[in-house]
């Protein structure tokens, strides 16, 4: 039976109507506009420093206090618009809450680059294939590149905060953007579908149906080696060109990443009809366990926070859902019998084979297969709640 909180997390899921998405829009601004736009950046990233330091100095972290303590001195120093001043005490607090939770607020966080938050109709809207943005020189209007979001202009989608980023010398407009989508029935059999992440393998996958699917890490493995070598021999030099590299590299090694995870979430999703659930490991805590047990770059330079996050709304984009379940023995436990030891497991060979009663498979297969019989445990358990 799982346990109670796993039932209630999964209702949720199974409810979720909001869908929400970053849309990545390139502008255009003149040399103008360029300057307007990189003071008031400038100056909200100031700002924000400046209230990190008070925050940490006297370990508030509500933006309620921290507004009532600095937005006087805030907008007197800096001379911000309200709107603008009100973004960032919350900017602090998301930040400074973040690294409180991590154990790591050890010193007041610092924004190293350039950046600020607009608020849409207030701070910004869209019009015509431009956006007007309002900045510390005044309001100035940015030609918009709409090709290929199109459907983000319609009724349905709402528009909320956006930020602007700089890759390349190319501007980029980021817009946090939400709609609703139909609930996933609670009453209906769906396919179940448990999605084990790995090394190896960076999913395995396991359904209702028994099909099976292995997406393969290896080449990815031998890449990740590569970067983590190369970050090894530039970290050693400590010359300041080495550290432009060395910021350059982990750079391209994210947009890697994030490239590989759209790929194989997107043929992970479109494999299965509307009304799916993927069955998905909770892995909070990840960073810990992986540093006392010695794993700590193989298991965490991988970005299985993003895969994850890439499953989930692509899922909700296709009408299926996800649902999260404690991973705890999932690679040691029998699928056909029940049986859990760690010898189970060979982890050089990648096999499972049961020491009661002899079934043999891939050990990540055998985790799938584990994921999804939680899986339907679980829906079974809403549906009963539902029902009663």
């Amino acid at each position: 039976m799982p346990k109670q909180k796993t039932i209630i997390n999964a209702e949720k899921a199974l409810k979720k109507t909001e869908l929400c998405l970053t849309a990545k829009m390139k502008i255009q601004p003149d040399k103008s506009a360029k300057a307007a736009l990189l003071r008031t950046m400038r100056t909200y990233r100031n700002a924000c420093n400046h209230i990190s330091n008070v925050a940490f100095k006297h370990q508030m972290t509500k933006a309620f206090s921290l507004h009532r303590y600095l937005y006087g001195t805030v907008r007197e120093k800096y001379g911000m618009g309200a709107q603008m001043t009100q973004s960032t005490f919350r900017t602090v607090s998301a930040a400074c809450r973040a690294q409180k939770t991590k154990n790591n607020w050890t010193r007041a966080v610092k924004f190293h680059y350039p950046h600020a938050v607009w608020l849409h109709q207030r701070d910004y809207s869209v019009t015509d294939g431009s956006v007007k943005l309002r900045t510390l020189n005044g309001w100035v209007n940015v030609p918009l590149v709409i090709q290929g979001h199109e459907e983000y202009f319609d009724d349905i989608w709402k528009w909320g905060a956006a930020r602007i980023k700089m890759y390349g010398g190319v501007w980029f407009l980021e817009v946090a953007i939400t709609r609703n989508v139909s609930t996933l029935p609670v009453s209906s059999t769906p396919t179940v579908v448990g999605v084990d992440v790995g090394l190896n393998f960076l999913l395995t996958t396991y359904d209702s149906e028994g099909n099976t699917q292995f997406f393969h890490g290896r080449a990815v493995k031998h890449r990740r080696q590569r970067y983590f070598n190369l970050r090894r021999t530039l970290s050693r030099k400590g010359t300041k060109s080495a550290q432009r590299r060395l910021g350059a590299i982990g750079r391209r090694e994210r947009r890697w990443m994030q490239d590989v995870n759209h790929r194989i979430s997107k043929t992970l999703v479109c494999s299965y009809p509307p009304g799916t659930v993927f069955v998905l490991e909770d892995l909070k805590g990840l960073n810990a366990k992986s540093r006392k047990s010695g794993r700590y770059y193989a298991l965490t330079a991988w970005a299985y926070a993003d895969l994850r996050e890439k499953i989930e709304y692509k899922a909700m984009q296709h009408g299926s859902r996800t649902i999260t379940v404690p991973p705890e023995y999932t690679s040691q436990t029998c699928p056909k019998c029940g049986y859990q030891s760690q010898d189970n497991r060979n982890r050089k060979k990648h096999e499972f084979k049961c020491r009661q009663c002899g079934y043999t498979t891939n050990d990540d297969r055998a985790a799938a297969m584990n994921l999804c019989k939680l899986g339907e445990e679980t829906i079974r358990a809403v549906r009963a709640g539902h029902d009663s």
